[in-house]
């Protein structure tokens, strides 16, 4: 069988990245939905270290935007952690020293 090769490409609607510090996966029985989000630091304004203080203590939570979900299948779940896992190794290889680790 012949093997085609795929043309990857980015529509209009997605070619601004987002920012992501924040995920969550839920299994179900034959898919798995990732929720990527970007959790938002809250404005802390004050003048002195005082004001700073009392305004960091009147913060109960921070807001956190789901910025897309994915659902996939457990075949594509595997390929995307070994491809991540491959991309992680290679960039620690390139830009993280030993001295860095420690």
């Amino acid at each position: 069988m012949k093997e085609l090769r795929i043309e990857r490409i980015i529509s209009e609607k997605v070619k601004n990245s987002r920012f992501v510090n924040d995920l969550v996966v839920q299994p179900q029985q034959e898919y798995f939905t990732l929720s990527f989000f970007e959790v938002l630091q809250p404005l802390i304004l004050g003048d002195t270290e005082e004001e700073l203080r009392e305004a960091m203590e009147n913060v109960d939570k921070v807001e956190a935007s789901c910025v897309v979900r994915l659902t996939v299948t457990p075949y594509i779940l595997r390929q995307f952690i070994e491809t991540m896992s491959a991309s992680l190794q290679e960039y620690e290889a390139a830009y993280v020293s030993s001295e860095t680790e420690a």
